[in-house]
């Protein structure tokens, strides 16, 4: 099982509607040079022991970029392993308030598994010139069935970025993840926001 990095607590912010504030917590960039390194790159997004060695989930979003000269920017593009394909959101303006979904299932009939951080490859990372141009994610609010756990900080870089959290989070068949796009770092051309990878990692 990959081990999981703990995100470091950057401050506490208070969620609409809840009493007590939030932790906000900060990603942790990957080392290693992922754009030229395949095989890193994998063992990053697409081996080892995810979440996925507990309960699956159907990725979903609020809105998606309509495909353009042969290049599709559908949530599929979120779970492909690919640093060429990302998921753009496709609403007027800078995504702000757009959410990718995570609808978990094929879990145990009965019972909960643990979930402990995720890792996102942010921003449309395919080439420098891809990732600055368009819009990339600061800060992500994560919900579980409409409730907000935690804001995540990314830092504005084209490396993987980790976090995780002390305590896990159980979830089971049927649980709702959303991650909430709260601000981006604005692109210089466009105001697409983009997001290249995402995976979950928990189970055991």
């Amino acid at each position: 099982m990959r081990a999981l990095l703990l995100a470091v607590l950057a401050s506490t912010v208070p969620a609409a509607g809840q009493d007590s504030p939030v932790d906000t917590l900060t990603a942790q960039p990957e080392e290693g040079d992922f754009f030229e390194d395949p095989e890193l790159y994998a063992l990053t997004f697409g081996a080892g022991c995810s979440l996925a060695c507990g309960i699956g989930w159907m990725l979903g979003a609020t809105s998606e970029l309509e495909p353009q000269s042969g290049f599709t920017y559908g949530v599929s593009n979120l779970s492909d392993q690919d640093v060429t394909t990302a998921w753009i959101e496709g609403v007027p303006g800078n995504g702000e308030g757009e959410a990718v979904t995570a609808l978990f299932c094929y879990g145990p009939d009965e019972g909960t598994v643990p979930f402990r951080g995720l890792t996102i490859m942010d921003g449309y990372a395919k080439s420098e010139g891809a990732w600055a141009s368009n819009g990339r994610v600061h800060l992500l609010e994560m919900r579980l069935n409409g409730e907000t756990l935690h804001f995540i900080e990314l830092s504005d870089v084209r490396q993987p970025q980790h976090v995780g959290w002390q305590e896990e989070i159980p979830v089971r068949n049927g649980d709702l993840l959303e991650l909430v796009v709260v601000s981006v770092y604005p692109g210089l051309s466009y105001e697409d926001t983009a997001i290249t990878d995402l995976i979950f990692w928990g189970a055991h």
